[in-house]
């Protein structure tokens, strides 16, 4: 078992004050005029970047 098998519950907050905007991507005016929904749920999206983190940690700065 890893991290990305673990069920976290998720915490959706407002923006702290000095985070900066874009950091999230609004989805509901491109649902609305696009017709368009997304292929992988969040909770999947997840484990597959965790996974491709894990696979790929050659490539990620030292310093992060």
């Amino acid at each position: 078992m890893n991290a990305a098998d673990n069920e976290a519950p998720l915490e959706y907050r407002s923006r702290l004050k000095g985070d900066p905007f874009g950091g999230y991507a609004e989805t509901t005016l491109m649902k609305k005029l696009l017709e368009w929904k997304p292929k992988i749920e969040l909770k999947d999206g997840v484990k597959r970047y965790y996974k491709w983190i894990n696979h790929n940690k050659n490539i990620i700065p030292q310093w992060l």
